[in-house]
């Protein structure tokens, strides 16, 4: 799991690093820079199929491990979904 640090604020989001999904997953909304109608459906873990409401830009801030600089990382093409418990990070 991961951590990050919405620049500046002590408010934290938990990110679950996932090898098998093809897509990064955000619930919430508001955490989108950009945004656009999109309705890709995928397959969760469980088998259960859902689809994404919308698509787009989440910048996330994390630090990194070798330098302890804070860095931003820009998850282009992130889906967002309502119905989600959880944020992944996909590593495709």
């Amino acid at each position: 799991m991961i951590m990050t640090n919405d620049s500046g604020t002590t408010n934290c989001d938990d990110w679950m690093v996932d090898t098998g999904a093809g897509v990064h997953v955000r619930t919430d909304e508001t955490a989108f820079s950009s945004m656009e109608k999109d309705t890709l459906t995928f397959v969760g873990w469980k088998g259960d199929v859902s689809s994404s409401e919308a698509s787009g830009l989440v910048n996330i801030s994390a630090t990194d491990a070798v330098t302890g600089c804070d860095v931003t990382l820009g998850l282009e093409d992130t889906r967002y979904t309502s119905k989600g418990t959880t944020n992944l990070l996909s590593l495709e």
